[in-house]
């Protein structure tokens, strides 16, 4: 049938609940068997790891739910009615699962940090370039890094080192008395869930125990970090999916094929971006946006916020979802505090913190100037130390 139908005819089909998702069997991606390793995966493989298989994600990695419309959704172990987050949630929750002692994934927007928080284990973004994306489907140039999911920060540390050139191997829990830890206030103080805030309120609390200085900063810019997140990876998105249907040898093209994604990834890749919104994104408002972490992270060791502003949620609410009272896009809510490090290529770190009162995982993220991976992951290690690791 879709080697027939038209493009529109397709999407009218699945919009009309005619067609499931699972009987788009001509989808190009089921298609594809790649013919070596990516650079990522083969680094690993040199120095001795073990690679067991490859993990369900969200569709094209361009979402943090992972529930997949082709292969079905991806399970919380917290609670398999829930999300583990996304986009690389077959990871974080394969990892808290004990089914692997680590995985990798990709962030764009937050999808190595967002399984992480949610699954209640490590997820480290890179700083952008560290680690190549040589065999990685790309999503977009200015934000893809790949990064490491574990249960421990030394177990994340020690991927780091291996596919990117990340801590020595002799690094060492940095003591907490003394290191300065910037608290941003506004846009990353306003809508969190009342179990996050009580989270982070004790992790701040715990730090300042351990002798640490919070100090009160600010990020400029930061609350435009989604729309600049969306005004250049979609654009961007756009044309790597384009380039690997042309390389894949796919006729149609983007437009040929746009009905045999999931509706959530349509949405994304046919939203009107003007050229001139692009040009100002990347040549003039993420760099403001960078000034704005760098100004922040001047006076300071590290920054700590949460990692997402909410615990899991249900799968049933991957569409939509209540936060505070509001129905609002989970999109948008879980990359919050996670998109401007992608947009802005700063490393950042998050760990689990703590558990909301049904026992879900909370993570907080540490972030830092660029290359600075080797002092996060030493402060890290001091905090999990200190923080609680089971509800």
């Amino acid at each position: 049938m879709y080697e027939t139908t038209s493009m529109v005819e397709q999407a009218d089909a699945i919009g009309r609940g005619e067609l499931s998702s699972r009987e788009l069997t001509a989808a190009y991606l089921e298609r594809i068997v790649p013919d070596r390793d990516a650079t990522a995966v083969r680094l690993l493989k040199e120095a001795g790891a073990l690679v067991l298989g490859k993990t369900n994600m969200h569709e094209y990695s361009f979402g943090i739910t992972s529930d997949n419309p082709r292969f079905g959704p991806v399970r919380n172990p917290y609670d398999p009615s829930r999300i583990p987050g996304g986009s690389s949630g077959g990871s974080g929750a394969a990892t808290a699962a004990g089914l692997c002692s680590a995985a990798i994934g990709t962030d764009t927007g937050g999808s190595v940090r967002i399984p992480a928080a949610l699954c209640g284990v490590v997820g480290l973004k890179p700083t952008l370039g560290r680690v190549s994306t040589d065999g990685v489907l790309g999503l977009s140039w200015t934000c893809d890094v790949v990064g490491p999911i574990a249960r421990t920060v030394e177990d994340a540390a020690a991927l780091l080192r291996v596919i990117g050139g990340g801590p020595a191997e002799t690094l060492q829990a940095s003591p907490l008395k003394g290191v300065r830890v910037g608290v941003p206030g506004g846009f990353y103080a306003t809508d969190n869930s009342p179990d996050v805030d009580s989270v982070l309120a004790r992790t701040y609390k715990t730090l300042e125990s351990e002798g640490a200085v919070l100090v009160p900063v600010t990020v400029d810019g930061a609350d435009r970090a989604g729309e600049l997140g969306s005004l250049s990876v979609l654009p961007e998105g756009a044309v790597c999916l384009e380039e690997a249907l042309r390389t894949a040898g796919v006729p149609g093209g983007l437009a040929g094929n746009l009905g045999r994604f999931g509706a959530d990834i349509r949405s994304g890749l046919t939203r009107p971006i003007a050229a001139a919104a692009y040009a100002e994104a990347v040549a003039r408002s993420i760099p403001a946006l960078r000034r704005g972490f760098a100004a922040a992270l001047s006076g300071v060791d590290v920054l700590l916020t949460a990692t997402t502003p909410t615990t899991a949620i249900p799968i049933a609410e991957s569409r939509s979802m209540t936060h505070n009272g509001r129905t609002v896009d989970p999109f948008a809510t879980f990359t919050r505090y996670t998109a401007g490090l992608s947009v802005t290529g700063l490393p950042a770190l998050s760990i689990p913190a703590g558990f909301d009162r049904a026992g879900l995982p909370v993570g907080v993220q540490l972030i830092g100037p660029r290359w600075s991976e080797g002092r996060l992951v030493e402060i890290a290690l001091a905090m999990e130390q200190v923080m609680v690791r089971r509800p």
